[in-house]
């Protein structure tokens, strides 16, 4: 189910879900060597795919 949630709506274990996924993506798929996790991370909205299982994809 698609999820829309501020940073202080998110559990550790999502956040670390999203993190992964988004790291794996943009830093080792795209090549973008870059601090991906920064500042904007607390005041953006996420939006995310959560699998029956509770991880973000």
């Amino acid at each position: 189910m698609w999820q829309v949630k501020s940073f202080q709506e998110l559990d550790a274990a999502t956040l670390f879900e999203i993190y992964k996924l988004r790291t794996r993506v943009f830093v080792v798929a795209q090549h973008r060597v870059y601090q991906e996790v920064d500042d904007v991370d607390r005041h953006a909205r996420h939006v995310f795919l959560q699998d029956s299982q509770g991880g973000a994809s």
